[in-house]
C-alpha cells in the first residue's frame, strides 16, 4: 500500500493534482470566526477550494472537514453545494 500525505495550503496543493486521483481530503480549514482577530480566519474558505477538493477525489472518496460548532451549517452547505453528500457528523462536546 502506498500512502502520500500532502501538507500545505490547499490552493497550491489541489490545483496540481489530477481529477479522481486521491482517496481522502482531511482538513482543518479556517472556521470563519475571526479567531484572535487573525485575517486568515475572517471567513470560511472560498467555495472553489471545496469544488477543487471534490474534483480530485476518486468515486467513493471522502472529505473530513473540521468546523466550528456555531457555524457548522455554513460549512455543510458549501460542501453540499459542490456535490458532497453529508453522511455523518461528529461533534466534540465539552463542558465549560
Amino acid at each position: 500500500m502506498y500512502t502520500k500525505i500532502h501538507c500545505g495550503d490547499s490552493k497550491d496543493i489541489v490545483s496540481k493534482m489530477e481529477s479522481n486521483s486521491i482517496h481522502a481530503v482531511i482538513t482543518d480549514a479556517p472556521y470563519g470566526i475571526n479567531l484572535f482577530g487573525e485575517n486568515w480566519d475572517k471567513s470560511l474558505p472560498d467555495i472553489n477550494i471545496w469544488r477543487s477538493c471534490f474534483n480530485v477525489l476518486r468515486p467513493g472518496g471522502f472529505c473530513v472537514a473540521f468546523g466550528f460548532v456555531k457555524i457548522y451549517h455554513r460549512l455543510a452547505c458549501q460542501l453540499e453545494d459542490v456535490g458532497f453528500d453529508i453522511k455523518d457528523v461528529l461533534c466534540w462536546a465539552y463542558a465549560t
